[in-house]
């Protein structure tokens, strides 16, 4: 009697939905999981720096250089702000256009 023993061997760090299908796939998979990481992490970067502006201008003392620094940090974490929507509304517009979901990619 011949048995052949097919071992599964799985890592669970790693998401089950990669390496099902072809390598494009797995590779759009990858690339939505970390836009969507970058996405999170900016946010949160942004969320520092603003209030660490806000910090820095309630304890600048009126001193004109620390509020005009502490402006300039809340109006850039703005900005961050702005551009991060932009490229959430951007990659969603792409994905109307060409039928797909680019933020979430289905395998």
């Amino acid at each position: 009697m011949s048995h052949t023993l097919l071992a599964v061997i799985t890592n669970p760090v790693i998401d089950s939905k990669l390496g099902v299908g072809d390598g494009g796939t797995s590779m759009g998979y990858l690339i939505g999981q970390l836009y969507r990481t970058m996405i999170m992490l900016g946010g949160l970067a942004l969320l520092i720096y603003l209030i660490w502006g806000g910090i820095s201008w309630i304890t600048g003392g009126g001193d004109e250089k620390k509020v005009e620094k502490a402006k300039d940090q809340i109006s850039n974490a703005i900005a961050g702000m702005a551009i991060l929507v932009a490229t959430a509304a951007v990659a969603a517009f792409l994905g109307k256009i060409f039928g797909m979901d680019l933020l979430n990619p289905s395998i």
